[in-house]
Protein backbone atom coordinates (compact mmCIF):
# COMPACT_ATOMS: atom_id res chain seq x y z
CA UNK A 1 0.00 0.00 0.00
CA UNK A 2 2.71 2.52 0.95
CA UNK A 3 5.01 1.92 -2.04
CA UNK A 4 2.41 2.45 -4.78
CA UNK A 5 2.13 6.25 -4.52
CA UNK A 6 3.37 8.22 -7.51
CA UNK A 7 3.56 12.02 -7.38
CA UNK A 8 1.70 13.84 -10.16
CA UNK A 9 4.12 14.63 -12.98
CA UNK A 10 3.18 18.32 -13.06
CA UNK A 11 4.08 18.59 -9.37
CA UNK A 12 7.44 16.89 -9.86
CA UNK A 13 8.19 18.91 -13.00
CA UNK A 14 7.48 22.19 -11.15
CA UNK A 15 9.86 21.38 -8.32
CA UNK A 16 12.53 20.12 -10.71
CA UNK A 17 12.32 23.44 -12.55
CA UNK A 18 12.70 25.33 -9.28
CA UNK A 19 15.76 23.22 -8.47
CA UNK A 20 17.29 23.98 -11.86
CA UNK A 21 16.56 27.68 -11.39
CA UNK A 22 18.11 27.53 -7.94
CA UNK A 23 21.35 26.27 -9.42
CA UNK A 24 21.54 29.45 -11.50
CA UNK A 25 20.39 31.85 -8.78
CA UNK A 26 20.96 35.51 -9.47
CA UNK A 27 18.12 37.28 -7.61
CA UNK A 28 19.25 40.47 -5.94
CA UNK A 29 17.67 42.65 -3.31
CA UNK A 30 17.09 45.21 -6.07
CA UNK A 31 14.66 42.74 -7.67
CA UNK A 32 12.59 42.84 -4.46
CA UNK A 33 12.75 46.64 -4.36
CA UNK A 34 11.53 46.89 -7.97
CA UNK A 35 8.62 44.59 -7.18
CA UNK A 36 7.57 45.77 -3.70
CA UNK A 37 9.21 49.17 -3.09
CA UNK A 38 12.12 50.26 -0.92
CA UNK A 39 10.45 49.47 2.39
CA UNK A 40 11.51 46.49 4.48
CA UNK A 41 8.04 46.19 6.11
CA UNK A 42 6.32 46.24 2.68
CA UNK A 43 8.61 43.51 1.34
CA UNK A 44 8.17 41.45 4.51
CA UNK A 45 4.37 41.74 4.36
CA UNK A 46 4.26 40.84 0.67
CA UNK A 47 6.36 37.70 1.22
CA UNK A 48 4.92 36.73 4.58
CA UNK A 49 8.21 36.99 6.45
CA UNK A 50 9.81 39.23 9.07
CA UNK A 51 11.34 42.68 8.67
CA UNK A 52 14.49 41.37 10.33
CA UNK A 53 14.96 38.73 7.64
CA UNK A 54 14.37 41.31 4.90
CA UNK A 55 16.96 43.58 6.53
CA UNK A 56 19.41 40.68 6.58
CA UNK A 57 18.83 40.13 2.84
CA UNK A 58 19.44 43.85 2.24
CA UNK A 59 22.79 43.71 4.08
CA UNK A 60 24.09 40.22 3.19
CA UNK A 61 22.23 39.24 0.02
CA UNK A 62 19.62 36.56 -0.55
CA UNK A 63 20.82 32.97 -0.20
CA UNK A 64 20.06 30.53 -3.03
CA UNK A 65 17.65 28.58 -0.81
CA UNK A 66 15.72 31.76 0.03
CA UNK A 67 15.68 32.76 -3.62
CA UNK A 68 13.97 29.47 -4.44
CA UNK A 69 11.58 30.04 -1.49
CA UNK A 70 10.72 33.54 -2.80
CA UNK A 71 10.07 32.08 -6.24
CA UNK A 72 7.62 29.60 -4.72
CA UNK A 73 5.98 32.26 -2.50
CA UNK A 74 5.44 34.58 -5.49
CA UNK A 75 4.26 31.69 -7.70
CA UNK A 76 7.05 32.46 -10.16
CA UNK A 77 6.41 36.21 -10.46
CA UNK A 78 9.90 36.73 -9.04
CA UNK A 79 12.33 34.18 -10.35
CA UNK A 80 15.60 33.08 -8.82
CA UNK A 81 17.25 33.61 -12.21
CA UNK A 82 15.57 36.98 -12.91
CA UNK A 83 18.77 39.03 -12.87
CA UNK A 84 20.41 36.66 -15.34
CA UNK A 85 17.46 36.97 -17.70
CA UNK A 86 17.49 40.77 -17.46
CA UNK A 87 21.20 41.06 -18.19
CA UNK A 88 20.97 38.69 -21.17
CA UNK A 89 18.13 40.70 -22.72
CA UNK A 90 20.01 44.02 -22.34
Amino acid sequence: MGGDYEAPKIFVKGYLQILLDWLQCAMTFDDLIRKYGDSDPAIADALGTTRQLVRYWRLKGISPARQAWIQVQTKGRLRADAATQQSESA
